[in-house]
């Protein structure tokens, strides 16, 4: 577990305490040095930690810090949940006309391995109307729109028009309509 606080001005060094209870009865890691960040290694899986601070000068010793607590995870748990909430594959879900909004919606899933997406609509004659995503994007399930009724370029009419999502070893297309 690595912990973290703020510089104090003309601290010398800093007494950090780890105790399993609020009250500090139960010390489990007790240590001073100069560092503003520390590693606690040997801490229980699943129990709740309580942590605070003080600094040291040549006037004296500053009061502790209000208690900081923590919870110890186990790291291949907590990897398993991340990796079920993130899509398994790239995937351009849908596009759509919101009529109500005067909208065009894009939804998508970019997987835990990270790659340049490009997401652009096509007219029929084949050139970009417009682009909802660009560049390196974060793995999820993400949502794009825009409004059709104001912002420059953004003057779409009705018609067809292709919605193409690309990423590294990935094309996908989708029709869309603007009645």
């Amino acid at each position: 577990m690595s912990l973290t606080w703020d510089s104090v001005a003309n601290a010398n060094s800093y007494l950090v305490q780890v105790a399993k209870d609020s009250l500090f009865g139960q010390i489990v890691y007790n240590e001073t040095g100069p560092a503003t960040s520390i590693q606690v290694t040997g801490l229980a899986i699943n129990a709740t930690y309580y942590w605070r601070v003080n600094a040291t000068n040549a006037g004296g010793t500053g009061p502790w810090s209000l208690p900081n607590y923590f919870q110890v995870q186990n790291s291949t748990a907590i990897r398993n949940r991340l990796n079920k909430a993130l899509p398994k594959a790239f995937d351009l879900s849908g596009a759509g006309y919101l009529k109500s909004g005067n909208r065009i919606i894009v939804s998508y899933a970019v997987p835990a391995s990270l790659g340049n997406v490009l997401i652009r609509l096509f007219d029929v004659k084949g050139r970009v109307v417009a682009t909802f995503a660009s560049g390196t994007t974060e793995a999820g399930y993400a949502t794009a729109s825009m409004d059709l009724r104001s912002g420059p370029g953004r003057t779409i009419g009705s018609g067809i028009y292709l919605c193409r999502m690309e990423a590294p070893g990935f094309m996908k297309a989708k029709i869309l309509t603007v009645p």
